[in-house]
């Protein structure tokens, strides 16, 4: 830190898991945390952008700056995939709501680190500067670990259905078909026609933190892959390679023998739906794999809705007016690239707005925000939310002081900017209310969030708020029961039409078992689950 001399950070109560290496900087100083990460309450004029409140940085001007000194002002950084069970250091005690206040620089150069006695778990972090010398100016670091986390999500238990396991092309005469590469099943995935390119798909039925893979090769024979490289994806539609520290893609050591499970975990791990294995080299004439995906054990609801992906049709997107046919409100998808590349009103005030209908209630966990493409260096600085059930009666998205929450937005046209909504929202109508802007009001968008009705389990299907499920395994009425508690669920009660319809039409087999049944004379027949 510089140039100040006492720190306030607000945080809540935790919930932390173990940490290996406590002291690992997150970010600040090294980059791995991106521009768009790092914001503030404001800042004072080019070069003191928040961005520049980095360990020993000497970009810009040197350090952050605010606009004022007033005790209020702040600093946020949120250091990319921390979830909110990572424990964060050189934050506070502990408690709800408690307020220590940390002692901070004694001149511009020297860094000062304050280490917690009570390491927290967080999220976002903010340093809100009590004291300093002339101005509030500052550069920082957070230390911390992430968690380990090592969960099997379902390969070799079979939680992960096998409709869900998928290759890059279905051969029939192939001898490993993609269901079989489970880690530790009999046999293994193994593509008929060998070469880089082709892949093993796992759908995980909801969005994961994926912090890791295992690899194995094939079971009774001397066939195994040597290297991979992982994809992946929240809606199958856009994919991204997982890259290592140096930003090229990773390639993950593989197996030296055909049995032994060799474990890779993520120095970043990331958030995903869909998760594919690209072989690179294996050992003999032909690859093949068994594999497992690892994770934190946490339901992740910040998927993309549809912005960026055109899962969200254009006639969904509507605004308070449009500047000409070069700006058009569907325009504004994140990393769009159509027209002038954003959406543009006919004039700059506030009270403009970008609407965006999802197309059922969801529930909306953040949004992401990007300036203009082409042509001009135009973005929005800042924003307020409104949201609507119907599209006539609307709300504005609060603080947790109950103030109309002003949210930071860009300080380019081309680096994407996330906001997390502290308290998510459900909803079918977003809009974006711009509040200040660079040049004009220039917009593309991403809305952050998931189903409302989620089912946790992969491979269940939701109907009015209740997680379904079809098993297609032969067993009696007893069994059957047995089975559905297995995965804390009991055998589907019906209690109206609706539901009857829905199961009705949900189930292959009409002899199947519901929780409705006579067992003296029904508990030993055999039917479908």
């Amino acid at each position: 830190m510089s140039n100040v001399d006492g720190v306030e950070v607000v945080t809540g109560e935790p919930d932390l898991p173990g940490c290996e290496n406590p002291l690992n900087a997150f970010g600040m100083e090294s980059g791995a945390i991106p521009d768009g990460s790092i914001t503030a309450s404001s800042f004072m004029t080019n070069g003191y952008e928040p961005y520049h409140g980095r360990l020993n940085g000497a970009d810009g001007l040197g350090c952050w700056m605010s606009f004022h000194n007033p005790i209020r002002e702040w600093l946020q950084i949120f250091p990319g995939n921390m979830d909110a069970s990572t424990p964060v250091f050189n934050l506070l005690d502990n408690t709800v709501e408690a307020r220590y206040l940390f002692a901070g620089n004694t001149d511009e150069n020297t860094p000062v680190t304050n280490l917690l006695d009570n390491p927290i778990a967080a999220r976002y972090v903010r340093f809100y500067p009590q004291s300093w010398r002339r101005h509030i100016v500052m550069r920082v670091e957070i230390l911390g670990c992430n968690p380990v986390c090592q969960s099997k999500l379902g390969m070799e238990s079979g939680a992960i259905p096998d409709d869900s396991i998928t290759e890059s092309e279905l051969d029939s005469s192939a001898s490993g078909w993609p269901q079989r590469g489970r880690l530790n099943h009999f046999g293994g995935w193994a593509h008929k026609y060998n070469g880089i390119g082709h892949w093993l798909q796992v759908d995980l039925g909801n969005m994961k933190h994926v912090t890791g893979t295992i690899i194995q090769g094939r079971h009774r024979n001397e066939h195994w892959v040597t290297s991979y490289k992982l994809r992946y994806s929240a809606d199958e539609m856009i994919w991204k390679t997982y890259t290592g520290s140096d930003g090229s893609d990773e390639v993950f050591q593989g197996n030296t023998d055909m049995i032994t499970p060799v474990t890779n975990l993520m120095d970043n791990p990331v958030d995903a739906r869909y998760v594919r294995f690209y072989p690179q080299s294996w050992n003999d004439i032909q690859f093949a794999m068994r594999a497992e995906i690892l994770d934190c054990n946490t339901n992740i609801c910040q998927v993309p809705l549809g912005m960026e992906s055109g899962a969200i049709p254009d006639g969904n997107i509507t605004a308070s007016s449009t500047k000409r046919n070069d700006y058009l409100p569907y325009y504004a998808r994140l990393h769009g690239l159509f027209g002038y590349g954003c959406w543009v009103p006919r004039s700059n005030n506030i009270g403009q707005w970008l609407q965006v209908d999802l197309g059922e209630m969801k529930r909306v966990t953040g949004t992401v925000v990007q300036g203009q493409e082409w042509a001009y260096p135009q973005w929005v600085k800042s924003y307020k939310l409104h949201y609507s059930a119907d599209g006539a009666n609307w709300t504005t998205y609060i603080d947790s002081d109950g103030t109309e929450m002003v949210f930071t937005g860009n300080t380019d046209n081309t680096t994407p900017v996330t906001n997390l909504l502290d308290t998510p929202i459900d909803a079918r109508y977003v809009r974006f209310y711009p509040q200040s802007w660079q040049g004009a009001i220039s917009l593309r968008v991403e809305i952050l969030g998931c189903c409302i009705d989620m089912c946790p389990i992969p491979g269940y299907v939701s109907f009015n708020r209740v997680c379904y499920k079809a098993f297609n395994e032969y067993k009696n009425y007893v069994w059957a029961r047995q089975r559905c508690a297995e995965d804390g669920a009991l055998l589907a009660m019906p209690r109206d039409s609706a539901t009857s319809a829905f199961i009705y039409d949900f189930v292959d087999s009409k002899t199947s078992w519901i929780g409705l049944t006579d067992i003296e004379t029904d508990g030993q027949t055999f039917n479908n689950i």
